[in-house]
């Protein structure tokens, strides 16, 4: 179910925890190209809407998140949404 996964999670939550900062993208190919430039503690929300479920899964691997989410109007009302939500949940 994509509202309660993040695309990437497994590949990444080692490096998020170690580093304590997890970067939240949009896509899996965004998630696919930061990995190949060689930042590896990123996942995805699979688009816009991020959930309630995937900032609770977030914070347990990593108490600081930084939204990374497209430029486009969409991609800008999400980012404040989203990080509407982190404040609430810590």
């Amino acid at each position: 179910m994509k509202s309660r996964s993040l695309y990437g999670i497994f590949q990444a939550k080692k490096v998020i925890a170690s580093t304590e900062l997890c970067y939240l993208v949009e896509g899996y190919t965004d998630v696919i190209s930061l990995h190949q430039a060689g930042i590896t503690n990123v996942v995805a929300s699979s688009g816009t809407s991020l959930t309630e479920e995937q900032v609770r899964l977030i914070k347990r691997y990593a108490p600081t998140v930084c939204i990374l989410y497209d430029g486009d109007a969409a991609g800008m009302k999400a980012s404040l949404r989203g990080s509407n939500w982190c404040f609430a949940k810590g």
